[in-house]
């Protein structure tokens, strides 16, 4: 083999070393290693032969031409910068004209630039300039898509049609899923370099997803990507319709709510309650605020829990879910309950067609609703009879809410405001004339079972509240107080009420926690000198 050396350029010591194939007049150099880069070249040299080698014909000082191809990048070196004098005056660094691409699509002249600043103590460090996202805004898109996001980055190509943006995620090689990425519209350069893109967003789901610019022009192909920029809103429920369903029966509910999204593959949808979890089968997706879920019947299924919505998947990065509410539950129809109410009037002033039957029979519900609190609707008058005058009326349930009053409680309300000369029934515009009362003892036992899981009334301490008084606001006296407490609320016959309602099993520790927290002593306000 022989040695290879350079003339020109500027440089010093680039060595090479070549061997020959089919040493001869046919002979050719098979390979070339380089033993020596050589240092200080401005310019491209020529390589030339400095030694042939041992029975060789090449003759020193003959030069080699490289042959380029398409798929060769002519590299070169090159710096501007400025003088002590300049800076003094403040005037610009020397200027670099960033070449832009005459046609789409082909390669012309890149740049890669780094800067340092100096003076007589010597360079700082470089600052590099590279493909690369350094901002989005927002981060959070909605789920319908349609939002103006603008990305910041670092590098850019001033030509639309070399640049695409994506939100999702890459293969382990660094390179887009496209299977699991979706394409940022409407894509606009605001600016010559490149630096500032705006697009808007495809509608999608997810907890997390990455930003991602691709550069493409000819040969040459950037990808900058910003991990686990981009997300999307959880979901959230808040409507049930019908929130009392019919026992023994298929039971098809409209859920209303925000964040679920276009794509009905990324939405599922389940009923937890005490006896399990039931998906909706089938579920519909109508929009991105509401879901049509039918639940099949099956023998020994209750109907009866709270509506969790989940949006996204491993694909869609990844799920998120609706909180249990009480706005997101149902149950089963409470049978009605049938009331006799006798009130002292002469029927003959109320007979029946007449407009003062009309007035009687809407003043009678208006005071018997205003007296259980319950909406005039669920009172259905089925019968008004002598003697005086005896009206019988059922209490219906209230299939727009699973935890209003039960027909069977506002019954037994009914019954025991009868006995009260102040009570709200007693003081009304009709019922004040109340007589006589008649509910059947099915629904007073019915209304005396339910309430043996006692509601604890805003009134009312609860007993779990009476057996763990602090003795006094001390770390430890606060923690026994807490542990007794949360015991006797979550495990005892007493449940905890939010806002006047019972809590549902699957919210009742987390609300006996906030209430054992809040009567022991660890939210009270802190008052400096008071310990």
């Amino acid at each position: 083999g022989g040695v290879l050396g350079t003339i020109g350029g500027g440089g010093l010591g680039f060595r090479a070393t070549f061997t020959v194939a089919d040493a001869g007049g046919s002979g050719y150099i098979d390979s070339i290693t380089v033993t020596d880069p050589g240092y200080g070249y401005i310019a491209i040299p020529d390589v030339v032969i400095i030694d042939g080698g041992d029975n060789c014909s090449f003759v020193a000082g003959q030069a080699l031409t490289a042959v380029l191809s398409t798929q060769v990048v002519n590299v070169e070196r090159g710096a501007v910068g400025t003088t002590a004098t300049n800076h003094s005056l403040d005037r610009n660094v020397s200027t670099a004209t960033w070449p832009l691409r005459s046609t789409v699509g082909l390669p012309g002249a890149q740049y890669h630039f780094r800067v340092a600043s100096y003076n007589d103590a010597g360079v700082s460090d470089y600052l590099y300039f590279t493909h690369a996202i350094t901002q989005m805004n927002p981060n959070q898109l909605p789920t319908v898509g349609g939002q103006t996001i603008e990305v910041v980055l670092e590098g850019g190509g001033a030509k639309v049609g070399n640049t695409s943006v994506y939100i999702g995620h890459t293969h382990l090689n660094g390179s887009i899923d496209f299977d699991r990425s979706k394409l940022c519209g409407s894509l606009v350069v605001s600016d010559i370099a490149g630096t500032r893109l705006t697009c808007v967003s495809p509608p999608w789901v997810g907890r997390q997803h990455d930003i991602m610019v691709r550069y493409a022009s000819g040969d040459f192909e950037k990808l900058s990507v910003a991990s686990n920029q981009v997300s999307f809103p959880k979901p959230t429920i808040k409507v049930v319709d019908p929130a009392q369903v019919n026992a023994g029966l298929d039971a098809t509910i409209t859920i209303t709510g925000t964040n679920f999204g276009t794509n009905q593959s990324d939405v599922v949808a389940e009923l937890v309650g005490g006896t399990g979890r039931y998906p909706c089968s089938p579920l519909v997706l109508v929009s991105d605020s509401s879901i049509i879920c039918t639940l099949p019947w099956k023998s020994g299924v209750v109907h009866v829990g709270t509506f969790v919505v989940g949006v996204g998947t491993d694909w869609s990065g990844g799920q998120q879910n609706t909180t249990e509410t009480t706005v997101a539950s149902i149950k089963e129809f409470d049978p009605p309950a049938e009331v006799e109410l006798t009130v002292a009037k002469n029927i003959d002033e109320i007979a029946v067609g007449t407009p003062a039957r009309v007035e009687f029979e809407n003043t009678f519900k208006g005071d018997v609703a205003a007296a259980t609190g319950i909406p005039e609707f669920r009172i259905n008058i089925t019968s008004i009879r002598p003697g005086s005058v005896v009206v019988v009326f059922v209490i219906l349930p209230d299939p727009n809410s699973a935890t209003t009053v039960t027909p069977a409680a506002a019954a037994a309300i009914v019954a025991e405001q009868a006995a009260d000369p102040t009570s709200a029934l007693l003081t009304g515009a009709v019922t004040s004339a109340t007589t006589g009362v008649s509910v059947p003892a099915a629904v007073l036992e019915a209304a005396a079972a339910a309430a043996s899981s006692v509601v604890t009334a805003t009134v009312t301490v609860p007993e779990y509240f009476k057996q763990s008084e602090p003795r006094e606001y001390t770390l430890p006296n606060m923690e026994q107080c807490m542990y007794t407490c949360r015991l006797l609320c979550e495990t005892g016959n007493e449940v905890p009420a939010v806002n006047g309602f019972p809590a549902l099993p699957l919210e009742r520790p987390r609300v006996c926690k906030s209430q054992c927290m809040t009567h022991c002593g660890f939210g009270r306000p802190f008052t400096p000198g008071a310990l």
